[in-house]
């Protein structure tokens, strides 16, 4: 009769883990005086399904090299959890109300609120996780304390940690090493996922665990004066004291309900019931990234452990010639019989035979690998429904898994952090089989905080934080043929900047982004040839000490003298001479020592010469004679320019409206708001978030000089919390451009939207598409693409709420 594998005893003695020290997990062993000590490291997915074959080649290479450098047992951890929305609308709530010039932000942010709800009530959104356990090999306590034994396996699992973070680097994936409260709470999530989110385990609890309790009064209690002179003896206790309460006391559930067919698990007046399967046997034939199948289940609360063991070849190579040695004797027992070959006996034959002569050779190794998989559930009746549905997948894998009856409390433990592998369910493969799985792939990209820029078809939402610390920096390039929702995708993405506090700046070539600008509050500056409204001396007046912002104004100045003044043609270079150069820069030395400003920052902050002052400058001729023409050729603009510039700081939304700027005086626009907006954001001691956003930048990119302005400032806008977000449909001219592709590899984050067979071939070149995303951009509808972030490339949805798609709507009938 089968019964139940379990002994009565307290949830101590099943849980392992005995103390969180630093970023190390200590785990009980048989031993008292022994202990185990583990660390977790978290990694980041990548899009495999989306790779092309070369790269799908380059990442299973690179897990090789994994596997071979594997020496010791190893957990992988894969979670998939329902997407926890309150920090992202958290944020939203504590940003709204905070700028007082967008009385719409209010309205605007209750909208995106009841959306980002509805997304949720229509489908789970759900986010995967990755989790590595690693061991330190377990040292004898013989001749050493516990300390020392503490301090050399902590150094052990240094050294392996940083190596395995390095073999993941190899494969394009990131990851990092969690610290103490991240490591409790996820173990106490592991443990009870319902009560650990509800009531997860805080620092000062944890600091209770290793220090006495302190009064926060500065006067304590007086105690009583004791005569150390008395007659009276006391006797020391000989009874030890009882152990104090540790982090296991504080992370164990508070009952574990044992069932033949499932387990509860009781903490916090919460039920959590939980079931476990044992996969037994896999296909005998898979396609690479097979594993990825099984981690896009589109169900919550399901988790997948993997626990692989390397294992010694020469026992394995004997198991194997013992499977041919049989083999034969049945193929040479059919041939007296006369009967022709089993086939099937000839294939497995000569499959047993090649990885033979491979782990002799040493091509490939063996490795024992369990895979366990954990559903969690609020009711019997869900953990039912859910256990269904996973089936149906591993069935639909060719997976043959088996539950775990009278053992899930086993299996349980199986997927907890401690990594102990109790039931040892195996099977042995070798490394190209083990190779094929590939659990490191998956096509989530979120962050826990940042804005929503698009839904994945499966329902994840995508939300990256531009200033984020996982991200080398906000910047973000789209490519888009026209009428593939570009326009609409980046007003919708603006909209929630505002509601999340950014400042946000504009370049707006075609005066599509005038109601916005009403409906927020914002400031639409006209640009147009009579009146460009920006005065291009003005000098930053808060940039630390180390720069010369004066000669910097320079080499800005003659990027606009370029523009306004250098002949343009097929023969010519776009660019005044150097001779030309030389004398403006003469002049402009000239022009600034007038009005007392030297490269001495504390005079930065005077009154700055306007481009009439240089055109008087140039006229009087008062540094030579003008033999250039120079000031004849200023002439026509000298009224376009103001003696005073609006002020940016002030305002939270600002337009620079291009539409009436001809085609000469387009990038003259385009450059003066550039170089504005890059005054004003060193001008400030704490640089707040801010958002530019060019519309065709390519047009600045024509020219040599503005090119490279543009990409000098995507350089060096991190430091000053500024994003540049560039939006081109000349893509060919783009990639081709040595300034343009800066800008394309100064972008941490790509959008690619609907293409066209005149422009596939030029966003295939900039952005290293495989076939299959090629096909997806071509065929994609309107609004769609492929988004590219921290490494990894996911298809994408532009989604907005009711206003936010009122407000990004564009062309005449907008008006009607």
């Amino acid at each position: 009769m089968l019964q139940l594998h379990y002994q009565p005893g307290t949830m101590l003695d099943m849980m392992a883990v005995r103390e969180i020290e630093g970023n190390t997990l200590c785990l009980r062993t048989e031993k008292a005086r022994e202990r185990e000590y583990k660390a977790v490291l978290e990694t980041q997915p990548v899009n495999f399904s989306l790779m092309s074959e070369a790269e799908q080649e380059v990442v299973l290479e690179g897990f090789r090299v994994f596997l071979a450098r594997l020496s010791f047992p190893l957990m992988i951890h894969i979670r998939i959890e329902p997407y926890e929305l309150s920090s992202y609308l958290a944020d939203l709530d504590t940003a709204r109300g905070q700028v007082a010039s967008a009385p719409a932000v209010d309205e605007v942010t209750e909208d995106h609120i009841r959306f980002v709800h509805n997304l949720a009530s229509i489908r789970v959104l759900l986010q995967r996780k990755f989790y590595l356990i690693v061991a330190a090999d377990r040292l004898k306590a013989k001749g050493k304390n516990r300390s020392e034994i503490a301090d050399l396996s902590k150094s052990e699992l240094e050294r392996r940690c940083a190596d395995l973070l390095q073999d993941l680097e190899r494969m394009g994936l990131h990851g990092r090493r969690l610290n103490r409260l991240e490591l409790v709470h996820y173990y106490q999530s592991c443990l009870h996922a319902k009560a650990a989110k509800a009531f997860p385990l805080t620092s000062q609890q944890l600091e209770a665990t290793d220090l006495p309790v302190r009064s926060t009064q500065n006067n304590a209690a007086r105690g009583l004066t004791i005569n150390k002179n008395s007659t009276v003896a006391l006797q020391s206790p000989t009874a030890d004291y009882p152990n104090a309460i540790n982090v296991s006391e504080l992370l164990a559930p508070g009952l574990l309900d044992i069932k033949p067919k499932y387990v509860r698990v009781h903490h916090d007046d919460m039920d959590e019931y939980l079931r476990c399967y044992a996969v037994v046997d896999y296909p005998s034939r898979v396609s690479p990234g097979w594993l990825d199948r099984l981690v896009q289940i589109d169900e919550p609360s399901i988790e997948m452990v993997m626990h692989i063991q390397p294992l010694e070849a020469g026992t394995y190579t004997a198991r194997l010639s013992h499977k041919l040695t049989g083999y034969r004797a049945t193929r040479m027992l059919e041939e007296r019989r006369g009967r022709d070959h089993d086939p099937y006996i000839h294939e497995a034959l000569k499959q047993v035979e090649t990885l033979r002569e491979k782990l002799v050779a040493q091509d490939e190794q063996v490795f024992g690998v369990s895979l366990y998989l954990l559903v969690r559930a609020s009711s019997r009746l869900q953990l039912n429904e859910r256990s269904e549905r996973l089936l149906s997948v591993l069935k639909s894998l060719e997976l043959r898994a088996i539950a775990l009856s009278l053992e899930h409390h086993r299996g349980w433990l199986c997927t907890l952090p401690d990594g102990r592998d109790i039931l040892k369910r195996k099977k042995i493969l070798d490394t190209s089989s083990l190779l094929t799985a590939f659990p490191f792939a998956s096509t989530s990209l979120s962050m826990e905080h940042g804005i929503l820029e698009g839904v994945m078809p499966n329902g994840s939402l995508v939300i990256v934080d531009p200033l984020s610390d996982e991200l080398q920096n906000g910047h973000a390039i789209k490519f888009a043929k026209s009428g593939a929702g570009k326009s609409y995708h980046e007003k919708v993405y603006l909209s929630r900047c505002l509601q999340r506090g950014y400042k946000v700046i504009v370049f707006d070539p075609e005066d599509e982004y005038r109601r916005m600008c009403e409906k927020f509050g914002g400031t639409n500056i006209r640009l147009s040839p009579g009146s460009l409204q920006i005065n291009p001396f003005i000098l930053p007046t808060a940039e630390k000490q180390g720069r010369n912002l004066l000669e910097e104004k320079y080499q800005s100045l003659h990027v606009l003298f370029d523009l306004l003044l250098a002949e343009k043609g097929e023969r010519t270079s776009g660019t005044l001479s150097q001779r030309e150069k030389a004398y403006l820069n003469v002049c402009m030395s000239q022009l600034y020592q007038q009005c007392g400003i030297t490269a001495d920052p504390a005079t930065h902050t005077r009154k700055p010469p306007t481009m009439r002052d240089f055109y008087q400058l140039l006229r009087q001729q008062t540094c030579g004679p003008d033999t250039f023409g120079l000031a004849d050729r200023l002439q026509r603009h000298v009224s376009s320019f103001p003696d005073e510039s609006i002020g940016l700081s002030q305002h939270q939304f600002v337009v620079f409206n291009l539409r009436d700027l001809d085609v000469e005086l387009r990038p003259v626009g385009l450059f003066l708001a550039t170089d504005a907006v890059w005054t004003e954001v060193r001008s400030e001691q704490h640089p707040v978030p801010r958002i530019l956003s060019v519309d065709e930048a390519w047009v600045l990119l024509q020219f040599d000089e503005g090119g490279r302005f543009l990409s000098s400032l995507a350089r060096r806008a991190r430091k000053y919390n500024l994003c540049l977000r560039v939006t081109t449909q000349n893509v060919q001219d783009f990639v081709r451009n040595e300034h343009g592709m800066t800008i394309i590899q100064q972008s941490e984050i790509k959008y690619a939207m609907k293409q066209d067979h005149t422009t596939i071939e030029a966003v295939s070149e900039a952005l290293q598409l495989s076939q299959g995303t090629r096909k997806f951009l071509l065929c994609c509808a309107k609004g769609e693409g492929l988004y590219f972030a921290k490494g990894l490339s996911v298809p994408m949805k532009v989604v907005a709420s009711p206003i936010e798609h009122s407000l990004a709507l564009s062309g005449p009938q907008v008006y009607l």
